[in-house]
């Protein structure tokens, strides 16, 4: 799955089919959407932490497989 968010925003830019299939929302629904509004309170504060060290590391941060919450999850 692929997602890409602006840096400035942390909002969703693009998204690919995958990423559409897992959390059950159109493309439509998920650009310029944040984690905030898509993911559950303690998913979407993993996702911006992430999506911080990854700017501020200027690079690529490894993200441990965990469970991911769909709209109905």
């Amino acid at each position: 799955m692929i997602a890409v968010k602006g840096a400035d925003s942390l909002r969703f830019v693009r998204v690919n089919r995958a990423f559409e299939r897992l959390l059950g929302y159109s493309r439509s629904q998920m650009i310029g959407r944040s984690a905030d509004d898509l993911f559950p309170a303690e998913d979407a504060v993993a996702s911006i932490a992430s999506d911080r060290q990854a700017l501020e590391r200027d690079g690529v941060v490894d993200i441990p497989e965990h469970h991911v919450h769909n709209r109905n999850a």
